[in-house]
């Protein structure tokens, strides 16, 4: 019988974190399987992003809706 080929998916960090025990910074790029990713993705969990999505001009939107003080 043939073994599953496990497949990952390069994530941006979008919320510093521990991830599989190690700290990540915001901007770091992981490798994560889909099951190893779900609970920080939408709708468990937040801070991650699958990579290429989004663009700089959600970024600035994002950054434009923080309250300034």
């Amino acid at each position: 019988m043939p073994e599953k080929e496990i497949t990952t998916v390069d994530y941006d960090v979008m919320e510093a974190r521990p991830i599989n025990g190690q700290w990540r910074d915001v901007g770091e790029t992981v490798s994560l399987t889909e099951r190893q990713a779900m609970y920080f993705l939408p709708p468990y969990g937040q801070g991650l992003r699958a990579k290429g999505e989004g663009g700089s001009s959600e970024k600035s939107a994002r950054k434009s809706t923080k309250p300034q003080g």
